[in-house]
């Protein structure tokens, strides 16, 4: 079953492996998609830049600047153009909700899922 999640004016179609804005696909290189994926997938808690990298990029040596350059890529694919501010590292995490569903609108499982996903922190610069 095609995994489709759905925040603000995005989706995220996990079997098309694309991003979605407004109905529009976003040309986005395939690790942002994956970094996307990680992200929304670890809802209701902060994903450290070691563990987004493992799961991203596995063994392979990435600097700290290739990981900033997708977080960048993803913000801006998403409408986040805001730069962080220091209020924002203080604690404060806005987050989107996100909804779960399959194909079409179809609900994935038995139901609709909805939770607040750590997504908010990628557009804020966390």
């Amino acid at each position: 079953m095609t995994t489709v999640y759905r925040f603000a004016d995005c989706e995220l179609d996990l079997d098309q492996f694309e991003l979605r804005r407004d109905g529009c696909v976003v040309h986005v290189e395939p690790q942002v998609i994956e970094v996307l994926s990680y992200l929304i997938s670890h809802p209701q808690r902060l994903v450290t830049r070691e563990e987004l990298l493992d799961a991203v990029w596995g063994d392979r040596f990435v600097s700290a600047s290739a990981l900033a350059s997708r977080l960048m890529q993803a913000r801006k694919a998403v409408g986040g153009h805001r730069r962080p501010t220091a209020g924002d590292r203080d604690g404060a995490r806005p987050r989107l909700p996100v909804r779960r569903s399959g194909r079409g609108g179809a609900p994935a499982d038995a139901g609709v899922r909805q939770h607040r996903a750590t997504a908010g922190a990628l557009l804020h610069g966390r």
